[in-house]
């Protein structure tokens, strides 16, 4: 229902949009056939030569007429040649998907009218959603929260910023750097780490200023599973700030980020948790779906705080790359703070945590943090984050969050089963080339509504190409919940190990998300 609620409240908001694109495309399209005539048969050109200028002129035809007319509101939003070249290179991708979707069609036994007309529907959406939200894309306005928190009084409370960091040298000192430059400056910045660990060097300077704290954590033999919230919380435990605010040493931090949530604390809030998203000027295709997928991994807030009531039904829980809290927050939980996590949900645990002690925390889109991560698909990590999700489930089978995620996970399989099932029908009862074609068709189907619809919410063209790879993560996700269903949540060691060192042989060869 919310997809269909999305595409109807888009479409009819784009109305007088959608039907002038569509006169612009007729005109042209009946311009373009009578000037294609008058070349061949009056002027006699050859026909090759003719349909070459007609090409061009329709092309450039449908640039200026939708530039001028559809699109007139936002001409100005960006340079005429830069908006020249984003049409064009749309141009260069819908005219090959045409052909490919053309031949596939041909191929499969339909008749060349039907999968010319298949072709035209396909790429006139994708066309217009091309223009709308990439060639003259609108331009962002600053929104009615960002000019609430920028109104209020700075105040006079101390913060301090913890770090758990293990082997991320590599990154480790734009973090600091980044915390460093804060207008509204750290009381402290506590580091969190294994004595002799590389992620020190990068940053001895700093730590014989006096600018960061080391705190060590001493791994017991018999550890079992991550020790990073471990490390969160002896962090904690040194901190002297008003505020404590969390993050990771892969993050970077905007200068205004403490400022934020220090004026949000100020307004009595018990903790305050934002977003993290790519770093500022990162187009990258990997970097801009794991922010705008239809089935994103870092959460967008749509409510204004995280209550009891409402945590079952919220998009996401906080991360502890951009969460804060007060010091009577930490006293509240510190006993039950959840330090033993075997896979990596404990930024879901903390949360749990924090709710369970009768705190609410303000969710807000406009205290940002940016990820330094290599980027790549991460099909380990979500492999890994489904199993930690039915360990999570097990340990609280009454957190509404959790049975969330179970339904989902239930429903997502029942669905893949009911499809195999009616496919496996198909064949047995009629032929298999039928049952084939029947896939290809329902993948197809189902991969461009997605597209589309990603498309419209994330306002980004290149949303159209997300869905297959977010149903890979999501299929991995859901392998990795059943394992651990089968395992009833009891991962062995040597399972464990393997992905572990599986994830650490892609991070090396693809890039992603490691150390801590």
């Amino acid at each position: 229902m919310q997809l269909l609620r999305s595409l109807y409240h888009w479409v009819r908001s784009r109305i007088r949009r959608l039907t002038g694109f569509g006169l612009v495309g007729g005109f042209v399209m009946v311009v373009g056939v009578a000037l294609l005539g008058l070349l061949v048969e009056v002027l006699q050109v050859d026909p090759r030569v003719a349909y070459i200028v007609v090409a061009v002129i329709s092309i450039e035809s449908n640039f200026l007429l939708n530039r001028y007319f559809n699109w007139k509101d936002r001409a100005k939003t960006g340079s005429f040649w830069a908006q020249w070249r984003r049409f064009h290179a749309a141009r260069v991708f819908t005219f090959p998907l045409n052909q490919i979707l053309f031949n596939l069609l041909i191929s499969l036994g339909s008749g060349w009218l039907l999968a010319t007309l298949v072709g035209v529907v396909v790429t006139t959406v994708i066309n217009f959603i091309g223009l709308d939200f990439f060639v003259f894309s609108e331009e962002r306005k600053i929104s009615p929260e960002a000019l609430e928190i920028e109104a209020l009084p700075v105040p006079n409370l101390s913060i301090s910023v913890i770090i758990p960091a293990v082997n991320e040298q590599a990154t480790v000192r734009a973090c600091v750097e980044s915390l460093l430059a804060q207008v509204y400056k750290p009381m402290e910045i506590i580091l969190s780490t294994n004595r002799g660990d590389p992620t020190i060097a990068a940053i001895q300077d700093y730590v014989d200023q006096g600018l960061v704290t080391l705190v060590f954590f001493d791994r017991p033999a018999d550890w079992v599973g991550r020790d990073t919230n471990m490390r969160r919380l002896l962090g904690l435990n040194e901190a002297r700030g008003d505020i404590l605010a969390l993050t990771d040493a892969k993050i970077w931090a905007p200068e205004d980020w403490l400022l934020k949530i220090a004026k949000l604390v100020a307004q009595g809030e018990d903790a305050v948790a934002g977003i993290t998203e790519r770093m500022p000027g990162d187009k990258r295709f990997l970097s801009v779906m794991w922010d705008e997928a239809f089935f994103r991994e870092n959460v967008r807030w749509n409510v204004r705080h995280l209550t009891p009531e409402n945590f079952g039904r919220v998009n996401g829980l906080p991360v502890t790359a951009n969460i804060a809290f007060t010091q009577q927050v930490l006293e509240a939980i510190r006993a039950l703070f959840p330090v033993h996590d075997i896979h990596g949900w404990e930024d879901f645990f903390l949360s749990s945590v924090i709710k369970n002690a009768g705190f609410i925390i303000r969710t807000t889109n406009q205290v940002v943090t940016h990820r330094m991560h290599k980027v790549s698909l991460r099909s380990a990590k979500h492999l890994i984050t489904g199993m930690a999700a039915r360990q999570f489930i097990l340990q609280l089978p009454d957190n509404e969050f959790a049975q969330r995620r179970h339904r989902l996970a239930v429903i997502i399989t029942a669905t893949q089963l009911a499809g195999l099932s009616f496919l496996l029908s198909i064949g047995l009862i009629f032929d298999w080339v039928m049952a084939l074609y029947a896939l290809l068709s329902l993948t197809v189907s189902m991969l461009l509504g997605l597209g589309v619809y990603n498309a419209i919410i994330a306002n980004e063209w290149r949303a159209l190409f997300f869905p297959p790879l977010v149903l890979y993560q999501i299929e991995l996700w859901i392998i990795g919940y059943w394992i651990s269903t089968i395992l009833r949540g009891d991962i062995p060691g040597w399972l464990a190990s393997f992905l572990k060192s599986l994830r650490i042989i892609l991070i090396s060869i693809l890039g992603g998300g490691g150390g801590t």
